[in-house]
């Protein structure tokens, strides 16, 4: 899932999920043609309910994944922000602290 956040300082909130994509991510997308300062966020969960922590080779194909999504970050002027924690309260906890007004949400495919 990606989600991106308005917030009312002018920030957009991008929220990666199990889609690292940038080329045809539509919250960055909307995000970086919102003319807003944009903080993309990957948040590990490892709390939730039901998710099933990843073993030993997911979580090297993260770590390698997670540095490469922060390069190509970079390119364009950003940088990855990371966060362990539950997935369904950690984008109200970043979202609420920068006074989210409104989310971007699309489905896993």
């Amino acid at each position: 899932m990606h989600a991106a956040c308005i917030a009312y300082k002018g920030y957009v909130l991008v929220w990666f999920g199990r889609d690292l994509r940038l080329a045809d991510n539509p919250a960055l997308i909307a995000a970086l043609g919102s003319g807003r300062p944009v903080v993309p966020v990957y948040v590990l969960d490892e709390e939730t309910e039901l998710v099933r922590p990843p073993g030993a080779a997911a979580r090297w194909w993260l770590h390698h994944s997670l540095r490469s999504l922060d390069d190509s970050l970079r390119a364009l002027g950003l940088r990855l922000t990371l966060r362990r924690g539950s997935a369904r309260t950690g984008h109200r906890r970043l979202g609420g602290g920068m006074r989210c007004s409104g989310c971007l949400l699309e489905p896993r495919l």
